[in-house]
């Protein structure tokens, strides 16, 4: 380990342990016995701050460029390579674009199947549709999407009969990529009915409010719980309706969700706090586990995110504070749970997070919270061997390891960099239901 960032930071192995979101399997938590402690953090944002965010981005570009990628996905493999490169402020990547996804077509044809918006399909489809926004690909080299339209409708409804309405591993993940495919009458049936089947399985809460039971492994077997979170739970459901909405997807159902969700985390807000976190990880069988993480996959940031979105979308002004409330509430707070540096469960997603809902309100402590873990973020690349300096933890271990991914890696971590150095909307992070 070395010292080389801007702002000392010091690793500590503790002999207890704090709990760690997995990036799989509905949100399994495991235990993880490192934390960071920060000696030094301005919280102010400075030229030297960007110059090291810039060297820092051309690092990561280095590395991606010299990275051969096997799996396919957005979340995990090369299309979340080919957002990075995307988002560049140069067209300098565009050939380099359409060789990778000719790559992930030729798979797709010699038999890859798997559905899944993390790692599958359903995401390979959304970030194609992604480059056509973008002028960077055109739709006639693309007609493979229409073949997998009926693909990805035939396993939605799979998952739907298993009742997994996970964003990462189920139905709602495929639903947004075929939110994208909306001028396909298969796709638009799709979401159709998704919202449809949501509706059939909500348990009818008090005051308008409602909730649905979601898969967590334990180890051994999986247990019903309501899952509170944008990565596996409720706050997907709110961030779902509410872009079907942007994109002119309207009916009751659609709102009467939307409001029924976003209801339940307005009603659950007025309790007493008896945690850090406003909102646990889950509640099971009517008891809270807290506390929850502070990150995009779990916990209060993710959730404000969600109904500050259903604002935008329907114009209740209770979400609006709810959103508002939470991002407040956890403006100050700074997580000693928070080890790692990627999007999912790390600095770089409460950066970007921070940073997007500052940009929409002009609120200055969120640009200062924003910049906080910016520079958190800086401070985490100390790894010689690392990429750029960064390495994650191990899921299963304390091992620290290298990745290029965008959930958890340095794709994603190159996004936020990119976002920071830019003035112009933020494209990509619908992918993330920031939407």
């Amino acid at each position: 380990m070395t010292r080389r960032c801007a702002v000392l930071t010091l690793i500590a192995r503790l002999n207890g342990a704090v709990y760690r979101c997995l990036n799989m399997n509905f949100g399994l938590y495991s235990l993880e016995p490192e934390i960071h402690i920060v000696l030094k953090i301005k919280t102010d944002f400075n030229f030297t701050m960007k110059e090291i965010t810039t060297n820092k981005l051309k690092d990561i570009t280095e590395s991606l460029l010299h990275y051969k990628e096997d799996d396919i996905g957005l979340f995990s493999g090369i299309c979340g390579q080919i957002l990075f490169f995307s988002n560049s402020k140069k067209n300098d990547f565009r050939d380099l674009i359409k060789r990778n996804i000719e790559l992930v077509i030729s798979k797709i044809n010699n038999g890859y199947n798997y559905p899944t918006f993390c790692f599958g399909i359903a995401g390979v489809v959304w970030t194609i549709e992604h480059l056509i926004s973008k002028k960077l690909i055109e739709r006639k080299d693309a007609v493979l999407l229409y073949q997998l339209d009926e693909y990805l409708y035939r396993m939605m409804h799979s998952e739907i009969k298993n009742r997994n309405y996970d964003f990462l591993h189920g139905s709602i993940g495929i639903g947004v990529s075929l939110c994208k495919r909306k001028s396909s009458n298969i796709a638009l049936k799709g979401v159709i009915e998704l919202v449809e089947s949501l509706y059939d399985d909500r348990i009818v809460q008090s005051g308008n409010s409602m909730a649905w039971e979601f898969k967590v492994w334990d180890g051994e077997s999986f247990r019903k719980v309501v899952n509170l979170s944008l990565s596996h739970g409720m706050a997907s459901i709110i961030s779902f309706c509410s872009l079907l909405l942007k994109s002119g997807i309207d009916n009751v159902k659609i709102r009467s969700v939307l409001n029924g969700a976003a209801n339940y985390f307005v009603q659950y807000l007025a309790k007493p706090r008896i945690n850090e976190s406003i909102f646990p990880s889950w509640v099971e069988n009517g008891e809270p586990l807290y506390p929850s993480r502070m990150a995009w996959c779990y916990g209060d940031v993710g959730i404000a995110s969600a109904l500050f979105s259903a604002h935008e979308a329907t114009g209740t002004s209770e979400f609006k504070d709810a959103a508002l409330e939470i991002f407040s509430h956890n403006a100050t707070r700074r997580c000693k749970w928070l080890v790692d540096p990627g999007f999912c469960h790390g600095a770089a997603g409460l950066s970007h997070m921070y940073r997007r809902i500052y940009n929409k309100t002009g609120i200055q402590s969120y640009c200062d919270t924003s910049n906080y873990w910016l520079q958190v973020l800086m401070n985490m690349a100390i790894y010689e061997d690392g990429i750029a300096g960064y390495k994650i933890n191990n899921n299963f271990d304390s091992e620290r390891v290298k990745s290029y991914d965008l959930l958890d890696g340095v794709s994603g971590i190159g996004l936020v960099l990119q976002e920071v150095e830019k003035k112009r909307e933020c494209t990509w992070e619908e992918c993330f239901l920031l939407v």
